[in-house]
């Protein structure tokens, strides 16, 4: 039965996204910065032929998977795109460059079942691993639907709430799905099978969203992104936890132990250090502020090379 359900619901995703890709194509000149999302609607259809005939952890499946989300979050850059040269276009940029590497271990790892699919020991950790990167690339995604929507201006987020809803559903439904896989140490091919059916009713939602064509203004905020950061960094310090506790798992034997009590003295002496020592949090401040954000002027700068030129041997003023 479950089986399938997975069929069909893919099949049906696939068909409704490739219809979709297809009627947006004639305005694949006109309107360049649809074309990423024309791209993700073409990477889910074809992405949801190879999940209905090979399986999620087939390489061409976990492929196209990794296009889908390339694509739309080339959609999402692109939406912030109209903040371009404005301050904080570097945090911004880091945060989807975190991401898209991510993206791309997936994409190396995707490569590796197809060369120990006779190794049922190696297979089921890299499905442990690739379900751990999975949750990985929902959270991180998930950060970034927050910060485009939070950061567009009132008056812009008519025009993108559709598609971003559409986004914040798709990735939080992968987000429940890894989360389950990995709580529970087993495959929710339920779940897995019902992410067809999830895919294609959001096809109601992006089909409304590619009517209106609204202008979109971002209007890149220092603490918005400084949310987007923390949340992102707490999300990778859990999902860092959680992928050495699962490596302890598998190693096991006499080192697990060992392994944990090193784990644990390792996790309280960083939360002291980052928590009891004002040096070290202003240290990081002073890091994130300085190599993260840009600045109209430094201050600092500036008043040195001015003292340099009033007491130095520089020319004379006048």
């Amino acid at each position: 039965m479950i089986d399938l359900v997975s069929l069909w619901s893919h099949l049906l995703a696939a068909c409704l996204y490739g219809a979709l890709a297809l009627w947006q194509l004639r305005r694949w000149r006109s309107e360049p910065r649809r074309r990423p999302l024309v791209t993700a609607f073409a990477a889910v259809s074809v992405g949801s032929i190879f999940m209905a005939l090979l399986g999620p952890f087939h390489f061409l499946s976990q492929l196209a998977d990794c296009a889908r989300h390339l694509a739309f979050l080339a959609f999402m850059y692109g939406v912030i795109g109209g903040g371009a040269g404005e301050p904080g276009q570097r945090p911004v940029k880091a945060l989807y460059a975190v991401v898209a590497a991510v993206i791309a271990l997936q994409i190396v790892l995707a490569g590796l079942f197809p060369r120990f699919e006779h190794e049922p020991a190696i297979i089921a950790a890299l499905i442990s691993t690739s379900q751990m990167i999975g949750l990985t690339i929902a959270a991180g995604a998930l950060v970034l639907v927050h910060n485009v929507y939070g950061q567009a201006a009132p008056q812009s987020r008519v025009a993108i709430r559709l598609p971003m809803g559409a986004l914040a559903v798709m990735w939080f439904y992968d987000l429940h799905l890894y989360t389950v896989a990995y709580l529970s140490r087993e495959l929710p091919m339920e779940l897995y099978a019902m992410r067809g059916a999830v895919l294609a009713l959001l096809v109601v939602l992006f089909s409304l969203a590619m009517r209106r064509s609204a202008p979109v203004k971002v209007q890149l905020s220092r603490a918005a992104t400084f949310q987007s950061l923390s949340v992102l960094a707490i999300l990778g310090y859990l999902i860092v936890m959680m992928s050495a506790s699962r490596a302890v798992e598998l190693v096991g034997g006499d080192w697990l132990q060992i392994a944990e009590v090193a784990l644990l003295v390792a996790m309280s002496g960083v939360a002291l250090v980052l928590l009891a020592s004002a040096k070290a949090r202003g240290w990081g401040s002073v890091m994130l502020q300085k190599h993260l954000f840009q600045h109209r002027y430094d201050y600092r700068e500036e008043w040195l090379r001015f003292t340099n030129t009033v007491g130095g041997d520089a020319a004379p003023i006048g």
